[in-house]
């Protein structure tokens, strides 16, 4: 999975409930391309 944005785009990820949907190897990607599109400076939000 890549997300079609450049590195350092944004300044929030919101994830809403989707992660649980997946296996471990697609949770892990999933997150490495969050913290791939936010800006260095801002944090992920995970809701379950």
């Amino acid at each position: 999975m890549k997300l079609p944005f450049d590195d350092n785009s944004f300044d929030a990820v919101l994830n809403e409930s989707m992660l649980t949907m997946l296996n471990q190897s697609a949770k892990e990607k999933a997150v490495a391309e969050y913290f791939r599109v936010l800006k260095k400076i801002n944090y992920p939000i995970f809701r379950a």
